[in-house]
């Protein structure tokens, strides 16, 4: 047990590098950021940190990749992270006694908040409006208007108005679910499309009215789209920003982007012998996916496998379309795609960019550290940790610690 929580504790380290919607960091210098900062009337948090320091690694990890927080964060804020003990630290100009401290300030240079020690994300982000609060920024407080009556009269309601239904099916102590509720569901222009477009239904499926409720939930929050007839015509797992709530409420009204539509016209197709392109696949992956559909993806999968041998390999990394599909279909560690984009990682990155290759070298890699480790595989294990090294952007001391404490747990005889 203990092994098992090792692996998938440093697995998680790694799975930082994939295209996580957290918190945007300048990478640029300090008097650019102020400039910056004036230019759009933002403030700038900055993260002051040491690379030696827990907590601050804790934040890295945890709290800046919080979807939550790059919402408010990238929306509100120019933010910035400074090594305290680098020398770029010497041009910095501000006191820090405890890492990591958090520092609010404006573009003249003064700080407006001072925060010492590491903060959960939920925390974090309650801190980032209070700060934006004290200073002037008036943040959105009206939203989608949720229907407090019975399903049975909501299904009546949208039957009425010829509308199809949104049901935000939460749970109370869900985190990502608090966030939509405080900071997604209460935006101007979400409530202005979502309140014309859909009637608004709010359900606690661990409450007593859930058990009337009958739609089967394995994650929170769940967001349901369901017409007047109780059918659900599209579905989202997880917390989303702003703007990808929108493009889902957008594509929940369109019956050729609902996820469902689109799986029984593509089930059609392959019934007549008819095939879909590589962006065709990629749209109905990703929305099977997001909906967590993930046997739908594995059937599709299949066929996309098919599709992907006929391919020239130079072909599997020139587009996102098709790096997609491989993405979602064969980014396991025993994948001859694997092999082939870990062979290739500077072509991937100059075609497509270094989030694309982080994110599907470390995507499926926890379970397959987990599998080579308990059965003693060398082979396996040396196939891993030469997919750790190759990771861009990251500290090669750092990821050689990763390592190091992997290679205990292999050699260990628990």
């Amino acid at each position: 047990m203990m092994k098992k929580t090792l692996v998938t504790c440093l697995a998680l380290m790694i799975a930082t590098f994939s295209m996580a919607a957290g918190i945007t960091f300048e990478h640029t210098a300090w008097k650019e950021v102020l400039k910056k900062a004036k230019q759009e009337n933002k403030l700038i948090f900055v993260d002051a940190y040491a690379t030696w320091c827990g907590p601050c690694k804790y934040m890295s990890a945890n709290t800046f990749t919080d979807e939550s927080v790059g919402a408010l964060f990238n929306n509100y804020f120019i933010n910035f992270k400074i090594d305290m003990e680098s020398e770029a630290a010497k041009e910095f100009g501000y006191e820090v006694a405890a890492y990591p401290t958090l520092l609010f300030i404006d573009g003249d240079g003064k700080v407006v908040h001072k925060q010492e020690g590491a903060m959960g994300a939920t925390d974090f982000r309650t801190l980032g409006k209070k700060v934006l609060e004290e200073n002037g920024v008036e943040l959105p407080d009206n939203g989608i208007e949720f229907e407090h009556t019975s399903w049975e009269e909501v299904l009546k309601k949208a039957k009425k108005e010829k509308k199809l239904i949104f049901v935000d099916a939460y749970a109370t102590w869900c985190g990502p679910c608090k966030y939509m509720s405080a900071d997604v569901f209460t935006d101007d222009q979400v409530g202005n499309y979502y309140n014309e477009t859909f009637v608004n239904f709010k359900m606690d499926m661990e409450s007593e009215a859930a058990k009337e409720f009958d739609y089967e939930v394995a994650a929170y929050p769940t967001l349901l789209f369901i017409d007047h007839k109780g059918k659900v015509v599209h579905r989202v797992v997880g917390a989303q920003s702003i703007e990808d709530f929108l493009v889902t409420g957008q594509n929940a009204s369109n019956p050729d982007t609902q996820v469902y539509s689109m799986y029984d016209s593509y089930m059609k197709a392959q019934s007549k012998g008819k095939t879909y392109d590589m962006e065709q696949l990629s749209t109905l992956l990703l929305a099977l996916k997001q909906a967590g559909e993930d046997d739908k993806v594995v059937e599709v999968g299949a066929s996309c496998k098919v599709a992907l041998d006929k391919m020239d390999k130079e072909e599997w990394i020139a587009s996102e379309e098709v790096f997609t599909v491989m993405l979602l279909t064969g980014a396991n560690p025993e994948e001859k795609y694997y092999d082939y984009v870990l062979s290739n990682k500077e072509q991937v990155i100059n075609n497509l960019g270094a989030d694309w290759y982080n994110t599907f070298i470390s995507i499926q890699l926890e379970p397959y550290l987990q599998k080579v480790i308990e059965g003693k595989d060398k082979e396996g294990f040396e196939k891993a940790k030469k997919a750790i090294m190759s990771l861009d952007g990251k500290d090669p001391n750092e990821l050689q610690a990763v390592i190091a404490q992997l290679e205990t747990l292999f050699n260990s005889e628990e």
